[in-house]
């Protein structure tokens, strides 16, 4: 133990908001549950919450916002870490493949006749 000016300078350990202060695998649930979200958004003035759940993804050098098509937190979180394992092992195609583009952004409707 170091004392500087008084200081105790012990190394408490790193803290990851476990109880045992180990972090938790990318490979379990419970990693993604805390991870998966609820995006919201403007409309009229108004904060609304979208229905289905999302992820946020880094990996290979690339960040992709990814919706789990689910509203129930515990299968969006299944689906995060299956996707996550399959990004990890054969790179972002996976994605391209097996999840389906947004939907194009509407404008007026005057537009759409």
């Amino acid at each position: 133990m170091r004392k500087l000016k008084g200081r105790d300078m012990t190394f408490k350990g790193r803290k990851s908001g476990t109880k045992s202060g180990t972090k938790k695998s990318k490979d379990s649930i419970s990693y993604w549950e805390s991870r998966v979200e609820k995006r919201s958004y403007s409309y009229k003035g108004e904060t609304r919450d979208r229905s289905e759940y999302s992820v946020r993804f880094s990996l290979h050098g690339k960040r992709r916002l990814i919706s789990l098509q689910t509203s129930n937190k515990a299968m969006a979180a299944e689906k995060a870490r299956d996707l996550y394992v399959r990004i990890r092992a054969n790179g972002w195609s996976v994605v391209d493949e097996d999840v389906p583009p947004p939907l194009p952004r509407l404008g007026h409707r005057d537009e759409l006749t």
